[in-house]
């Protein structure tokens, strides 16, 4: 992560855009990263299901 983050400073002195574009991608990435720990240690299927709600 760290290093990642280091390539990030890098990126962004010479191409701001593309930096806070790989920023939002690998912040994704880690949300989906912890969502699927979290199912996965409780036994649940990973993907996010739609369900209707009561009323």
């Amino acid at each position: 992560m760290v290093e990642c983050c280091a390539v990030q400073r890098r990126i962004g002195a010479a191409d701001p855009a593309l930096s806070v574009g790989a920023n939002m991608h690998l912040s994704s990435m880690g949300f989906m990263v912890e969502h699927w720990k979290r199912q996965w240690a409780l036994g649940l299927p990973w993907t996010f299901e739609l369900t209707e709600q009561p009323g």
